[in-house]
């Protein structure tokens, strides 16, 4: 899809979802509460899930203020580049929120295939199925439940995506990266991306051994897209064959 096109699809699609960009006063609202969520969730590492999904449950609408202020389309542009997507692709996203970016894949990128959302927060799943039906799709699903074990067939995905989740902080960090091995296709064509604020990113030299621990090839990572909090680093990643 060429970038124009890209780029009007993209500002529909956060219209028919999350509505109109957020003015500063509704976005500094929405941010202090989400602050004040992830207060709770960072101040040490390792939180259990109930925590984690009791939290996102609180602040899933102040997220979609932070969902309709985004720039997505540097991150699909990169998307593009690395993943050799054809319309039947199964695609898997761990920690999907409010599913927004998954379901305009859905739409746009693999509408003769299927994408399945994995997220604890049953509020943001609730959320996400609402758009579901507003767009009429039917090549997506809503899950809730943990990304440490899901219940996707092994082998079966394309694709396997974990968006700025906040996992790669986490130490399960490399057993959610085995689940995602395990649910992958063992092709050249698969692949596995996640992406990660900067500032909270680990060295390249630690990536590759946690991405090398679960039988993943290291394949690349940007660094060239700027989100509301800074600069968004991308991982990107193949199964070892």
């Amino acid at each position: 899809m060429n970038l124009k096109d890209l780029g009007k699809k993209l500002r529909e699609h956060l219209l028919n979802t999350v509505g109109e960009k957020p003015s500063e006063e509704e976005m500094k609202l929405a941010e202090e509460q989400i602050k004040k969520g992830y207060g709770e969730l960072y101040d040490s590492p390792n939180k259990d899930e109930l925590l984690i999904s009791r939290v996102y449950d609180r602040i899933s609408n102040a997220w979609k203020k932070v969902v309709a202020n985004e720039n997505h389309l540097p991150e699909l542009i990169l998307f593009q580049k690395y993943a050799e997507v054809k319309s039947d692709f199964k695609i898997t996203s761990f920690a999907s929120g409010l599913a927004v970016y998954e379901l305009f894949l859905a739409k746009e990128f693999v509408p003769n295939g299927f994408v399945t959302c994995i997220d604890v927060s049953e509020t943001m799943n609730k959320i996400a199925r609402q758009f579901i039906e507003k767009l009429h799709l039917k090549n997506i699903e809503i899950i809730t439940g943990s990304v440490l074990k899901t219940p996707i067939e092994s082998n079966s995905q394309d694709i396997v995506l974990a968006r700025r989740t906040g996992l790669s902080k986490d130490n399960r960090w490399v057993n959610v990266l085995k689940e995602a091995h395990r649910i992958l296709k063992k092709q050249n064509t698969s692949i596995f991306i996640y992406t990660v604020d900067k500032v909270f990113n680990d060295s390249l030299e630690e990536i590759k051994n946690n991405l090398s621990k679960a039988d993943f090839n290291f394949v690349a990572m940007e660094e060239q897209y700027e989100s509301n909090e800074g600069i968004v680093s991308m991982i990107i990643a193949k199964p070892k064959i």
